[in-house]
């Protein structure tokens, strides 16, 4: 004689309809879970990218600004009085934009990551320094070429953090 019961398939249908559904339920959850942390992990690359790129265009407008005014101070007429006044425009919100991305950065990567990018910025600014406090027995362009050379390795700094962490 055998002992214990078998069950029958009709007894088996419950348990198996309970355990399809418990593994497509945890399958669902494994989805959600995975979407949100590529979606998280998208907007942080996104965020770090457009932070980079702003970086790149305003030190270029630097770059491009005191390009102009060195290209002036040693007698070479490159600007008109209307793109002068435009030039120091964009040359004051480019300094405001890369200030404000600056401190996003610090937010956005390690400071090992950074600190190449950190430390041109801290060249930009004092390049900057150096050139409104110059006397009158200083040679103004060779400070605006340091200020535009200051800039353009920022520029190379921030493409190249921008080529190692978000491509």
């Amino acid at each position: 004689m055998r002992r214990g019961r078998h069950l029958k398939l009709q007894e088996l249908i419950p348990f198996v309809l309970i355990g399809v559904a418990l593994i497509a339920f945890s399958g669902a959850l494994v989805g959600v879970y995975l979407v949100i942390v590529k979606t998280k992990r998208e907007k942080l690359w996104q965020e770090r990218y457009e932070t980079l790129k702003s970086i790149v265009s305003s030190s270029h407008a630097i770059v491009t600004s005191f390009t102009a005014f060195h290209m002036e101070e040693m007698g070479v007429p490159v600007i008109r009085g209307s793109e002068q006044e435009q030039l120091s425009k964009e040359l004051s919100e480019a300094k405001s934009l890369l200030r404000k991305n600056i401190s996003i950065l610090q937010l956005l990567f390690k400071r090992k990551h950074i600190e190449k990018v950190l430390q041109a910025y801290v060249n930009v600014n004092s390049s900057l320094q150096d050139l409104l406090n110059i006397g009158p027995e200083d040679y103004a362009a060779d400070y605006m070429k340091s200020v535009s050379d200051e800039a353009e390795l920022l520029s190379r700094e921030a493409v190249e953090l921008a080529q190692k962490k978000c491509l």
